[in-house]
């Protein structure tokens, strides 16, 4: 997985450079370029090992919008997301109709 994982950040960056490089900057950048303040109108890209990730979304949700990873741990990270408010059935029935998200 270190390897697949590894390999998925990497094109993250990529993308998040090549098409919307002008609204994200990396954590790195954070706090060496910005002094830890965020700038306005943009997005700091975080990479997490994924144990990491998932004890930060439990205990400080509010610091993260979006969340991209790959299909393993975005099932057990958005099923433990989903349980802190109730559960995946409530989740699904409230923010999922159809193809469209709410």
């Amino acid at each position: 997985m270190k390897y697949t994982e590894g390999a998925f950040r990497d094109w993250g960056y990529e993308v998040a450079k090549e098409e919307f490089g002008e609204l994200t900057i990396t954590e790195n950048e954070f706090f060496t370029c910005y002094h830890g303040k965020i700038p306005s109108g943009k997005l700091i890209m975080k990479d997490r090992i994924a144990d990491a990730m998932f004890q930060q979304i439990l205990l400080r949700p509010e610091e993260y919008s979006v969340l991209a990873m790959p299909n393993l741990n975005g099932d057990y990270m958005s099923d433990a997301l989903a349980a802190q408010i109730g559960g995946l059935a409530w989740f699904k029935r409230k923010y999922w109709i159809g193809n469209r998200c709410f």
